[in-house]
This record gives structure tokens, sequence and C-alpha cells, in this order.
């Protein structure tokens, strides 16, 4: 199963294991996905399976700082690969297929993940 897992930083390691339903990611205490930065807006992300393409979907929410993808504004929905990086506000998170069996492997496959170059696309 697909996950977003936090990169360095104040929540790094954090993970959410993605579903068939929709994730939302922001700063609220109520997101599925709550971070701890305030350059994140409170409801900033949107992560959305599309059962007939079989991939995830990230959407902007609106939010004030925008959501960036592999270093480009995400503008509209974007299907999310093995390896992607979004960044929402100073929070950087990985998308991967994964799924990690507890706090620390989350960890050492988010490092092994931030380490590689920053895929532009």
């Amino acid at each position: 199963m697909a996950c977003i897992i936090v990169g360095p930083g104040p929540d790094e390691g954090r993970y959410i294991i993605l579903s068939e339903q929709d994730t939302v990611v922001g700063r609220d205490p109520d997101a599925h996905l709550s971070l701890h930065d305030a350059s994140a807006s409170r409801q900033h992300l949107q992560l959305c399976f599309e059962p007939d393409a079989r991939a995830h979907i990230a959407t902007d929410l609106g939010s004030s700082n925008g959501t960036w993808l592999n270093g480009r504004r995400l503008d509209a929905g974007a299907t999310l690969a093995e390896g992607d990086e979004l960044l929402v506000g100073a929070t950087r998170l990985f998308f991967t297929e994964d799924e990690p069996i507890d706090d620390e492997d989350a960890r050492r496959i988010v490092r092994s993940l931030a380490e590689r170059p920053t895929q532009q696309g």
C-alpha cells in the first residue's frame, strides 16, 4: 500500500497509509496527517485515490503558500509516483509504495528518499 512519510524536520518519520478514502494534510489537528508547521494551511493538501487509474492524486486545497511537487508548483491535481516529493509549507513529504513497519523504518525510508536528487517534472 502507498503512504506519505514526513521528511526531515519536527515531524520526521510520521506517516499515513493511503487508502481509497480521501486524505487531508495540513496543520489542523483534525487533518488525517496533522503537521507542526506554521507555514502550512489548516487544510493544505488532499490526496485521493483514483480507482480507474489505480493511482493517488495530490491536489492543493487553496493553501496560502501553495503545494510543490518535485520542485514545481502544483496548480492542478497530479498523479503521484514512487519517490515524489511534496512541499507543504516548509514540510517535505514523500510518496512511496514501501509501507513502513514502524516509525524507525519510516525514518529509514524517508532518509533514503530525501537523499535522492529531486525529480523535476
